[in-house]
């Protein structure tokens, strides 16, 4: 295969298969949930009003894992393949189903995410923190990290079309910036399929949704996007990979400390991120998705600059928290409005 051809399969053709095929095994996937009458009921903490398919995101991760796995035979020897990371990733859709399927103790998840980390920790093959920490904390440490962005991914899964702009965003974004900078092919690759599955999910996912992810879409796909992210860092961009997902981490991080400084139980399922919030006071679900959508197209922009030694890398950090802080003031700004009238 010559140079340019192969060129073309990866700038364009590989991301459009991952799209279209993600779009075929989800809808695939809704028919074997429809069979198994495995659909989310509302609740209290609900933010959809009427019983909607769960677990979705099967489609995504088997579009994803089919596609990486044998990118091999595509792009030959060329290619690294983080065969560990993969293998974790599929264990913990395994996992997650089972959980979808019949709710496990938070204990088992938690071990069972433990457990793909450490196997996935072998993919990384660098210090997250570049040698400035002794191995004995360094790893933990990342460890901690990736678990906590498996758990944020999840939890910030709680309104139609969120995840599918979030992620697609993020990694679309990586993938970008791969191009950019001297980084890994191997990396483009993995992040725009990535990207285009979960793009391919939106079809089904938009407002109103059809089916959610579940948890077998979302606790994957925020495996393997936390690994995108700390395999960025430890190749020497530490702050790309803070500002393509701040949006999620600010939302998360902050609604955790909140909810720990009240005494919550903060482990449990709820309904006070603020996104949630502007939800319930009258933005719709593809509303809120497109403002978030709107915020990473100006993150994405901002790693880039960092990326291409264009902006201090903490600069673009700083402006990343500022321009996070403001979304997040809009949508809090919007329940207060609501709850004055």
């Amino acid at each position: 295969m010559s140079s340019f051809a192969l060129m073309i399969i990866t700038l364009i053709g590989y991301p459009l298969l991952a799209f279209l095929l993600s779009i075929l095994l989800v809808r695939v996937t809704m028919a074997m949930l429809e069979k198994m009458a495995l659909v989310d009921v509302p609740n209290a903490r609900s933010n959809h009003a009427t019983p909607v398919l769960r677990g979705g995101g099967m489609g995504v991760v088997d579009t994803i894992l089919l596609l990486l796995a044998t990118a091999p035979l595509v792009f030959g020897a060329k290619l690294d393949t983080y065969w560990t990371m993969l293998g974790a990733m599929l264990f913990l859709a395994l996992v997650s189903f089972a959980d979808d399927r019949k709710s496990l103790p938070f204990q088992w998840r938690l071990l069972a995410q433990l457990a793909a980390v450490m196997v996935g920790m072998l993919s990384l093959d660098a210090p997250l923190f570049g040698g400035l920490l002794p191995v004995w904390l360094d790893a933990p440490l990342t460890v901690l990290l990736w678990m906590w962005f498996i758990n944020l991914t999840n939890f910030m899964d709680g309104i139609d079309g969120i995840s599918g702009v979030e992620i697609s965003s993020v990694t679309l974004g990586l993938a970008l910036i791969v191009l950019l900078a001297p980084l890994p092919n191997s990396l483009f690759v993995y992040a725009s399929v990535t990207g285009a599955a979960a793009a391919g999910f939106l079809v089904w996912n938009w407002h109103p949704a059809r089916v959610f992810l579940g948890d077998v879409g979302s606790i994957p796909l925020g495996f393997i996007t936390g690994f995108l992210l700390l395999k960025v860092a430890t190749l020497g961009y530490p702050a790309v990979a803070l500002i393509l997902p701040a949006y999620y981490l600010g939302d998360a991080t902050l609604t955790l400390a909140k909810r720990i400084a009240r005494r919550e139980r903060f482990w449990e399922a709820h309904s006070q991120h603020y996104y949630q919030r502007a939800v319930r006071k009258g933005w719709s679900h593809a509303h809120v998705a497109m403002v978030i959508g709107a915020l990473n197209s100006l993150l994405v922009v901002l790693a880039a600059l960092t990326a291409l030694g264009m902006l201090d890398p903490w600069i673009g950090v700083a402006m990343a928290a500022g321009l996070v802080l403001v979304v997040l003031g809009v949508f809090r700004k919007k329940e207060s409005k609501s709850l004055r009238v």
